[in-house]
């Protein structure tokens, strides 16, 4: 392998304008070794090296499959859902397109759990090949964790996630999609409230009220809920949003702030 990327080489660079395609070839097999010895450091230098060739290159389906599900994987561990979703939905229709149907089946169950990670309120079954899969019961279970999440059902995803959780494909993503769907329900559980109790949150999120503040507090430093947690009362306390005149006030004090500066300097400044 190594012999035929020397090949591919000018002045110890890749030569992409004239290899570009059988660099592809390259850096799927070097991504596929990567993979077999879990080099996480090393499937992401060879994806970086091989996705801009993606854009010009031409190689088979499978070897695109390949060099998008190692893209898909980086992002999935680095948290960034939304550009690992991306990738695994291209990586899933090469796969399908070349007829690799296990690769494809697994891949679209990592774009599955990508595109709920970040939050999508599409579903990935929207798409004609992935729906082409729902004959299989593995694929339909994972139809009915996206209608659970999307649904804002956490009753129905403990039940629908159970399968998943013995798949160690997406097992280890649960907890973070159980999550997903705990502050969804929340979030519409509280518009009506100026304050409301952690138990009772958490008997309708489905969790211990240990387990219920602490998602309180992330959402309350990621700015998602404005408010505090009294402990000892066990009660989320909720600030009321900011309304237009609220805005205008504060707009017009720091304005009247900035003006009586810029005297005091003036006043300064002739005396």
């Amino acid at each position: 392998m190594e012999t035929a990327h020397d090949l591919c080489k000018k002045d110890g660079a890749d030569d992409v304008a004239n290899h570009s395609s059988s660099l592809l070839d390259i850096y799927s097999l070097k991504i596929q070794s990567a993979e077999q010895s879990n080099n996480g450091k090393a499937l992401k230098f060879f994806f970086e090296k091989a996705l801009p060739l993606t854009t010009g290159g031409i190689a088979s389906a499978y070897n695109i499959g390949v060099i998008f599900r190692c893209a898909g994987n980086v992002k999935l561990r680095d948290a960034k859902y939304a550009d690992a979703s991306q990738y695994f939905c291209e990586s899933f229709k090469n796969y399908d397109e070349c007829r690799n149907i296990i690769s494809a089946e697994e891949t679209l169950k990592l774009w599955v759990f990508s595109s709920l990670l970040s939050g999508a309120k599409v579903s990935p079954f929207d798409d004609a090949r992935a729906m082409s899969h729902l004959n299989k019961l593995a694929i339909k279970n994972f139809e009915r964790i996206v209608k659970s999440v999307i649904g804002k059902n956490i009753e129905s995803f403990l039940k629908d996630v159970r399968p998943a959780l013995r798949d160690p494909l997406v097992a280890g993503f649960v907890p973070a999609l159980q999550r997903v769907v705990q502050k969804d329900v929340f979030l519409d559980l509280v518009k009506p409230y100026a304050n409301i109790s952690i138990p009772f949150i958490a008997t309708k999120i489905m969790a211990t009220p240990e387990e219920t503040e602490n998602m309180l507090v992330e959402m309350i430093l990621d700015g998602q809920v404005n408010g505090t947690i009294h402990q000892n009362e066990g009660v989320l306390y909720l600030k009321a949003p900011k309304t237009a005149r609220d805005f205008y006030y504060q707009h017009m004090k720091h304005v009247s702030f900035s003006v009586s500066k810029l005297q005091n300097s003036v006043m300064l400044a002739v005396n």
